[in-house]
């Protein structure tokens, strides 16, 4: 079922269609200074920006629903969705330390998001979808879209292990080097891939840097 506040918001912003790109979706969004989801008050830029870039073009009201649906799911965010009694939490499923390589990071995003025992609410599943979801962003697949939708079912092909791939060197180089800046530029929440705890300059959001050549 729709989320009535997604659709809410999707009738009051009055945005013209098709949307082509994010930043046209951020513009035509941001007309409105504020925007309410379940009760609280989001500044509307930020929260339009939450959308990945993969997503476009939206082509209606109902896609656009449909897709921002879809986003909260993998967030752990569905509505209606009971509280998750943990009793499917897998004991691993992040990297605990800078000294894992990327096929270990890999291994351990694949394992959580093929396990089936492991419900929608789980936190490793949110966060192992999200740095999925942040590297479709970053690389800029073709097929970024089904793909994402394949990871959300439980898939994890070559071709999404091969862009996770290419984001997590991209972060690796820029760490070895000192430049933290190249990290926050793609999302803060990626800090914990390699430094867990580490303090966040930024909460939320879909950034999106050009990988290196």
């Amino acid at each position: 079922m729709p989320d009535s506040d997604l659709a809410r918001i999707a009738r009051e912003s009055q945005l013209e269609y098709p949307i082509a790109t994010k930043s046209e979706f951020v513009e035509q969004m941001s007309r409105a200074p504020q925007v309410t989801f379940r009760g609280v008050a989001y500044e509307t830029r930020f929260a339009a920006a939450l959308i990945p870039g993969f997503f476009f073009p939206i082509s209606s009201a109902e896609d656009l629903v449909r897709k921002t649906t879809e986003l909260l799911a993998t967030r752990g965010l569905r509505a209606p969705s009971p509280p998750s009694t943990g009793a499917n939490r897998r004991a691993g499923g992040r990297p605990t330390g800078p000294g894992r390589s990327i096929e270990e990071i890999l291994a351990d995003l694949e394992a959580t998001i093929t396990d089936p025992t492991v419900d929608e609410t789980d936190r490793h599943r949110i966060d192992a979808l999200d740095v999925v979801t942040h590297a479709f962003e970053f690389v800029g697949h073709p097929r970024a879209l089904d793909l994402w939708r394949e990871a959300v079912a439980g898939r994890f092909p070559a071709a999404t292990r091969a862009t996770v791939g290419t984001m997590l060197r991209h972060m690796k180089q820029a760490i070895d080097r000192g430049d933290w800046d190249a990290v926050t530029a793609v999302c803060d929440c990626l800090f914990d891939l390699y430094h867990p705890g580490t303090p966040r300059v930024h909460v939320g959001g879909i950034r999106r840097a050009a990988p290196p050549a």
